[in-house]
C-alpha cells in the first residue's frame, strides 16, 4: 500500500504541446493494472511495454488522471531552447565512453569464444602445418626424381617414376613431426581481436532525460478542450471508465473510442462507441447511407457500435446492430 502511495505521488506525465507522455515503466503499469488507463504505446505492442516507451494518453486520459489526483503533469523548460554547449559535451563524453566500455565487451566475449574453440583452433593449425610439410615433401622428392633422371640421361637404365616420399611414412610418424604450441596459438588469436569501429557501437536511446534537473521541469496548466464534440467524448469517456469499462482509442474502427471488459491483452473490444453533437445525427435523412455504413462495419468486426451524446450533464446512449432495432 505505501508503495502504491508513494508511486501514484511520484507518476508524472510529460506535456508536450497538447499531448501527454508516460516515460517511468513503472507508472505506465500501474496506470494499466491499477486504473485502467491505457494509453498508446509510441514504440511498440503492450507486450513489450519497455519496447514501446513512452505512453501517449488522450486528453480524456489526462483530463480524468487530473481530476483524480493520479498524476502530476509537467512540462520541461529545457525543450524550448537550444542544449547548451555543457549538456551537448556531456552526451558526447557519454557517447565516447560507452563506446570504450563496449570495445572490452567486445573483445571479452571474443576471448570466451577463442577459449570455447581452442581445442578446434589448435586442431586446425596442426592439420594446416601438417598439409604444408607433405607438400613440401612431395615438392622436393620430385626435384630429387628429376637430378636423378638428368644423371641417367643417355643410360639404358629406365628412368625411376616420381614417388611421394611422404607416402612411405605413417601419418603417426608425420604428425609427431609437427609441433603446435598451445598457448601460443590462442595468445596469437587473442592477439588479432580488432576493436569494433564506431559504425558498429550500439547507441543507448533513453527512455528518460539521463541529466534531467529538478530545475528543468515546471507545472503545466493543461487543460482539456471542451469545445464542440470534445465535451461529450470527455462525459463519455468518465462514465463508461466509472463502470468500470477498459477503453482506449478507437479511430481504426471508425470510432472515438472501443469499449473492452477487461483488459485488451486478454479481451476484445465489445463496442465501438462514437459521440455525437445530439440524437439527432444518429438518423440523419440526408446521410442514411453513413447508419447502414457503420452497422455494417459492426457487423463485419463483430462488435456492436454505440452511440453517445449529452442530454444536459448527463451521457446518454443508443447501440446499433445490423438485424436488429436500435435501442
Amino acid at each position: 500500500i505505501h508503495f502504491y502511495k508513494r508511486l501514484i505521488f511520484d507518476m508524472e506525465v510529460q506535456i508536450v504541446g497538447n499531448v501527454g507522455f508516460v516515460w517511468d515503466l513503472e507508472s505506465v503499469l500501474l496506470l494499466r493494472n491499477k486504473f485502467r488507463i491505457l494509453g498508446s504505446f509510441v514504440g511498440f505492442s503492450p507486450k513489450s511495454v519497455e519496447i514501446g516507451l513512452p505512453l501517449l494518453l488522450m486528453g480524456e486520459e489526462i483530463q480524468l488522471l487530473k481530476e483524480k489526483g493520479i498524476v502530476k503533469l509537467v512540462e520541461l523548460k529545457c525543450f524550448e531552447n537550444e542544449p547548451s554547449e555543457r549538456l551537448i559535451q556531456r552526451a558526447l563524453e557519454y557517447k565516447e565512453q560507452s563506446y570504450q566500455s563496449q570495445i572490452e565487451e567486445f573483445k571479452e566475449e571474443r576471448i570466451e569464444v577463442i577459449n570455447k574453440m581452442a581445442d578446434k583452433i589448435v586442431a586446425g593449425k596442426k592439420r594446416k602445418k601438417l598439409e604444408q610439410l607433405k607438400r613440401k615433401r612431395k615438392f622436393d622428392g620430385m626435384r630429387l626424381q628429376a637430378e636423378k633422371k638428368r644423371k641417367l640421361e643417355g643410360s639404358e637404365t629406365s628412368a625411376p617414376q616420381i614417388v611421394d616420399l611422404s607416402s612411405d611414412e605413417e601419418p603417426e610418424q608425420s604428425e609427431e613431426l609437427v609441433k603446435i604450441d598451445r598457448d601460443s596459438v590462442i595468445s596469437q588469436e587473442i592477439a588479432k581481436i580488432k576493436p569494433i569501429s564506431r559504425d558498429m557501437q550500439v547507441v543507448q536511446i533513453f527512455d528518460k532525460d539521463p541529466w534531467l534537473e529538478k530545475d528543468d521541469k515546471c507545472s503545466s496548466y493543461w487543460t482539456f478542450n471542451t469545445q464542440g464534440v470534445n465535451k461529450c467524448r470527455l462525459f463519455t469517456f468518465k462514465d463508461l471508465w466509472n463502470n468500470n469499462y477498459y477503453i482506449s482509442e478507437g479511430s481504426k474502427f471508425g470510432g472515438d473510442f472501443l469499449l473492452y471488459s477487461g483488459d485488451p491483452v486478454k479481451y476484445h473490444a465489445k463496442f465501438i462507441v462514437i459521440c455525437l453533437n445530439s440524437s439527432k445525427e444518429i438518423e440523419n435523412e440526408k446521410r442514411i447511407q453513413d447508419l447502414v455504413a457503420r452497422s455494417r462495419l459492426g457487423t463485419c468486426v463483430k462488435k456492436t457500435v454505440l452511440f453517445s451524446w449529452l442530454d444536459g450533464e448527463d451521457v446518454k446512449y443508443r447501440s446499433l446492430k445490423r438485424g436488429d432495432k436500435m435501442c
